[in-house]
């Protein structure tokens, strides 16, 4: 069996890719994004507010990195309270 050289190879790869990829460069419509009355994105629809995580750093924090193994589990507890 004859080896195709180096050159060869990757002209031969590079015709293949062509003609397998080439189906796929079909122009799509450009997407729309439901508006609402005023003209906004519709942003409506399911949000999760189940993280405890904050938006904001908390002010009782300081000047720490992060809170104490102590300090997390009152956190936790009191989360699963509110609940």
């Amino acid at each position: 069996m004859k080896h195709l050289s180096t050159p060869a190879s990757i002209t031969l790869a590079l015709i293949i890719h062509t003609y397998v990829n080439g189906g796929q460069a079909q122009e799509i419509e450009q997407y729309q994004p439901s508006l609402n009355e005023f003209g906004q994105p519709e942003l409506q629809g399911t949000w999760f507010f189940g993280s405890t995580t904050p938006v904001t750093r908390p002010s009782d924090l300081g000047d720490r990195a992060a809170y104490t193994a102590e300090e997390i589990a009152t956190i936790e507890s009191e989360a699963l309270q509110a609940n």
